[in-house]
């Protein structure tokens, strides 16, 4: 059986105002190829398929014309799960009617792993899919007060699985797994933080019996603890400080028990990210920029002066589509406000300028009540204006 694990869509996502959807399009079509020319059997998807819970019709058509080409144009099967970016109850609609097509969706974990039966010239091969879960919600599914963190939480769902280890079996998840010791994976930006002081961190060496440990959440492709157990990594890079990640699927080849192969494909990406920094006349000067693609996302440290007039216009007369600007001298290296970014306050209103300050705060979306409340206030504001 020939397996593609891949993770971390994150469709519908926007950077510093760029909306990302044509670049996930353009690396979604490359993974199509990949399982064409593979001929894999199986593609893994695990979690963080969108990035937000509620998404915009451009990701939602995005993501239905890619499972519709895997099953029908590839002939591959599907298994995905929600990541902590998705809803796991829309993630989930309509999963009953997919079997049939050849997608196994699971949604919100209710206490039990669905397993996951499919066959090759060796037998069965069991898959064990779960969604994003967090220590509060197990505990209160299980009635269980001792569970205090989520490697509680995941010793406790274990014990609920009666898995047969001699023949092949597959777990998916989606979460940070480490040793025991919680050493530190490779991290960045872009991946929202699960908890505070650590309560997230899961131990992977409890998976080690299965045979494949297909992860989802670090955007960084990397194995954990043992080869077998990896993060197949994000499919674009989503922040800075993914400029030196490599992205690519993983692509498993299982053969009989004890017979696994494991090795990457690299995508190759429509707009790269880099970091450029010097004085502003010499990096939009042509003998500095005549060696790099213009078309790539930029982030731009400046060692001018803080003073200088307008360098979010200088810089984008050459690089379109920088992304921020940064000073390398300056007093503000404790927060946000060093950066200039690509985005032209004069064409937004002051709901939407709180919206992008409340998300790049708390990295949360308003809701509902929020949003009134906000509404509210600038109605009256506007008013007293008057």
């Amino acid at each position: 059986m020939r397996i593609l694990h891949t993770s971390d869509w994150h469709i519908g996502k926007k950077i510093n105002d760029f909306n990302m959807i044509d670049d996930q399009r353009y690396v979604l079509d490359q993974i199509c190829e990949i399982i064409k020319q593979e001929k894999i059997d199986v593609v893994i998807i695990a979690g963080d398929l969108y990035d937000k819970p509620i998404v915009d019709t451009h990701a939602i058509k995005l993501l239905n014309e890619v499972l519709v080409k895997i099953v029908n144009e590839c002939g591959a099967k599907v298994i995905l799960i929600a990541g902590n970016h998705d809803s796991a109850d829309r993630i989930s609609f309509g999963k009953e009617f997919l079997i049939d097509s050849g997608i196994y969706i699971e949604g919100k974990f209710d206490g039990n792993i669905n397993k996951i039966s499919l066959n090759d010239e060796f037998g069965d091969v069991n898959f064990y899919p779960i969604s994003y879960f967090d220590e509060v919600h197990i505990k209160h599914l299980f009635n269980d007060v001792s569970i205090k963190n989520s490697n509680d939480a995941l010793i406790k769902i274990m014990k609920t699985l009666d898995v047969d280890y001699s023949k092949r079996n597959i777990f998916i998840a989606h979460g940070y797994f480490s040793n025991k010791d919680g050493d530190k994976m490779i991290e960045s930006d872009s991946e929202r933080r699960l908890s505070i002081g650590g309560q997230d961190v899961m131990d992977a060496s409890i998976l080690k019996e299965f045979d494949y440990v297909a992860l989802g959440h670090l955007h960084a492709n990397q194995k954990v603890i043992v080869d077998h157990i990896r993060y197949s990594g994000s499919i674009i890079k989503y922040s800075f400080s993914e400029m030196n990640h490599k992205k690519s699927v993983t692509i498993v080849d299982l053969g009989g028990k004890g017979d696994i192969k494991i090795n990457q494909i690299g995508l190759k990406l429509k707009h790269n990210m880099r970091e450029i920094e010097g004085y502003i006349d010499t990096l939009i000067s042509e003998e500095f920029y005549k060696d790099y693609d213009l078309e790539d996302y930029f982030r731009i440290i400046l060692h001018d002066s803080i003073g200088i007039s307008d360098p979010a216009a200088k810089i984008k007369k050459v690089y379109k589509n920088f992304m921020e600007i940064r000073f390398k001298d300056n007093n503000f290296n404790d927060g946000n406000q060093e950066e200039i970014s690509n985005l032209d306050i004069t064409v937004k209103s002051p709901f939407e300028l709180f919206e992008i300050f409340y998300k790049s705060m708390t990295d949360k979306e308003l809701n509902c009540d929020q949003k009134d409340i906000l509404k509210d206030v600038i109605e009256k504001v506007n008013t007293l204006d008057q």
